[in-house]
């Protein structure tokens, strides 16, 4: 910055940085999306989680707070499920 402009100057590495990181988002939004959903329960203190139910994976969020979880089963097929539940039924 010169004196008192307000206007920023970036350098090239500056430039080339956002078009890479605009061009990536145009190619994986879902990725960032994903990542802004998992920065965002981490911030709020929701824990992932996973557990293994008579063979089948069971994997669930967990808030600390509020004392919450949603439970989603992963296993092959259209059984898969999600629905909340206590903390103490999805061990």
């Amino acid at each position: 910055m010169r004196g008192s402009d307000a206007i920023q100057e970036f350098s090239l590495a500056d430039h080339l940085c956002r078009v890479l990181l605009g061009v990536d988002f145009y190619l994986r939004p879902i990725y960032f999306l994903n990542e802004l959903t998992y920065f965002q329960e981490w911030k709020n203190g929701v824990e992932s989680r996973d557990v293994i139910v008579a063979g089948i994976r069971i994997h669930y969020r967990q808030d600390q707070a509020a004392w919450k979880s949603m439970v989603s089963a992963v296993s092959p097929g259209p059984k898969d499920m999600a629905h909340p539940v206590c903390p103490a039924c999805a061990r």
